[in-house]
């Protein structure tokens, strides 16, 4: 499959930048592919996976939204932060979580407005990171073709 140059940016480093055959993302219309010479456009990011298909093989990171940038072989994501599924420490993300809903519960009882969006957002992070893992777990579960039934 073509390739195109894809980079991936956060405020304070370069997450990933190479060559890519395939990006699957979300936007607020939806699911969304893209590969090699798709036309350009630009478009929000909504928090969630991103697909990316490197050498053959797919790749799941979890982004906390950005936009996109298409210009028909270079591809640039913009995001606040994003990481590797395989690099989410699942209990480290459960702490976060209710670290999150403690802080994000004092700041209403303070009624800080600032410290209520900063909590909220680091809830919406956790738990896009857990549900990005549950999602990961659910996809490598073995099927039962037995319908749920024991072999006779």
């Amino acid at each position: 499959m073509k390739s195109f140059s894809l980079e991936i940016v956060t405020p304070d480093h370069v997450f990933y930048t190479g060559a890519a055959e395939s990006l699957t993302l979300y936007t607020p219309s939806g699911k969304m592919g893209v590969l090699c010479s798709h036309e350009p456009f630009v478009a929000p990011l909504v928090p969630g996976e991103i697909t990316v298909g490197i050498d053959g093989t797919e790749r799941i990171s979890v982004c906390t939204g950005g936009f996109l940038e298409v210009l028909g072989e270079q591809v640039y994501i913009f995001v606040q932060s994003i990481e590797w599924l395989e690099d989410i420490d699942e209990p480290r993300a459960r702490e976060a979580l209710e670290r999150a809903k403690r802080h994000l519960k004092q700041a209403e009882k303070d009624n800080n407005i600032y410290e209520i969006r900063r909590h909220i957002w680091a809830l919406e992070r956790a738990e896009i990171r857990l549900r990005a893992l549950k999602n990961k777990t659910e996809s490598t579960a073995p099927e039962d073709k037995n319908g749920g039934g024991n072999e006779t």
